[in-house]
């Protein structure tokens, strides 16, 4: 399935209108007004960080915070209608923001899926050797029984073609971007 990012207002759209909810900031640590804006869409995919986050993630204060969330918005939508599916899009710059953390987190907490945006778990210093670093990406998050979808845009154009080869084979939906002169988080 091809779907598309429309990163002005953070949908995601499915060819058939379904729209998958993005939250790049959860905006309070109280869950609840984010499940009670979703307007019916069957997924929301947060980005693992807060909008008031001062210095680095890794703080054991940040991460207690960010857990305590995970599990809250988690209980929240289980009790919801139960169509509610939950993804992380981990980021470079989020709390969770690597392959160690990536699998920590899945492991942690069952309930949540994955969006893999290869691009976006790159830091500045791996950009030097970004094809090594993509396609150990790709081996560990793409291939993750978690991973429904895989993000396209960002990436060296002959990675792209075969970020998207892989993504198919392996069964999972391609979000293409519909702007991708915004900076990435």
């Amino acid at each position: 399935m091809s779907l598309i990012w429309h990163e002005s207002d953070g949908r995601v759209t499915e060819p058939s209108g379904s729209v998958w909810a993005l939250v790049r900031q959860p905006p309070t640590d109280e869950p609840s007004s984010i499940l009670q804006a979703l307007n019916g869409s069957p997924r929301l995919v947060v980005i693992p960080t807060f909008a008031d986050i001062e210095g680095p993630t890794w703080l054991p204060a940040v991460r207690d915070r960010w857990n305590r969330f995970a599990s809250a918005l988690a209980a929240g939508a289980t009790t919801a209608d139960g169509r509610l599916r939950l993804f992380i899009m981990p980021t470079a710059s989020a709390i969770v923001s690597d392959l160690p953390g990536t699998l920590t987190f899945l492991r942690t907490y069952p309930a949540y899926g994955l969006v893999v945006d290869p691009a976006a778990l790159l830091t500045q210093s791996m950009l030097r050797d970004q094809m090594d670093h993509l396609v150990r990406i790709v081996d560990a998050l793409v291939g993750h029984p978690a991973c429904e979808a895989v993000v396209m845009g960002g990436g060296p154009e002959p990675w792209e073609h075969a970020l998207q080869a892989a993504a198919l084979s392996a069964g999972k939906a391609v979000i293409h971007r519909s702007n991708t002169t915004e900076p990435r988080s």
